[in-house]
């Protein structure tokens, strides 16, 4: 029996609200889980086609150096702009890798590799509605995607000074008598002859 007082409240009206308070964090935590599975693939995904775009402007651009660095470059944009990168926020920049001169010099003109520096604005769905807790970051506005892709022609990088293997491949056509056959076969060794085996 309950007491006659006038404050009392019986004990099973304190249980209320209490659906409505977990409602509410399950609700945010719903919401978060979906901003992470949305808005991060989405950010993972947009990295994925600017790399993939830098990778295809690098090579582009390659294959017009070392000696038309101002050709390389309108194909590295071409390249991008038809994987959908604003060429406007593309960084592309020229280095001389070779140590063979005949190649290239730093400050003649020439190149021999083409570095390419897309960025791009992941998009967001579900992440505007962290700022309603005061969260400022760029899940809120918008995450900058970079990537970076180098493309070069020719004699790259440092001369080697090791040992290399050589192979020749002799392709002889029925054609070939065995007087021309032997003849080349002799040729063949000839031009190893003149190699240092040690």
């Amino acid at each position: 029996m309950e007491p006659n007082r006038p404050n009392y409240i019986p004990e099973r009206h304190w249980e209320r609200g209490q659906v409505l308070i977990l409602f509410s964090f399950l609700i945010v935590v719903l919401m978060l889980c979906v901003m992470a599975v949305v808005d991060v693939g989405f950010y993972l995904k947009e990295r994925q086609d600017v790399q993939k775009a830098a990778d295809a402007a690098a090579l582009a651009g390659a294959q017009e150096l070392p000696d038309d660095p101002e050709a390389a470059q309108a194909a590295a944009i071409d390249y991008l702009i038809r994987n959908d990168v604003d060429p406007t926020d593309v960084g592309i920049s020229f280095e001389c890798t070779s140590d063979s001169d005949a190649i290239c010099q730093d400050g003649d003109g020439r190149y021999d590799t083409i570095v390419v520096n897309p960025t791009a604005k992941a998009p967001n769905f579900f992440g505007p509605m962290l700022s309603l807790v005061g969260v400022t970051n760029c899940w809120v506005e918008g995450c900058d995607v970079g990537a970076e892709a180098a493309g070069c022609r020719g004699a790259c990088g440092p001369i080697g000074n090791g040992p290399v293997d050589a192979m020749m491949v002799l392709d002889h056509s029925g054609s070939m008598s065995a007087t021309d056959l032997s003849n080349a076969k002799a040729a063949v060794t000839q031009m190893f002859e003149n190699f240092d085996f040690n």
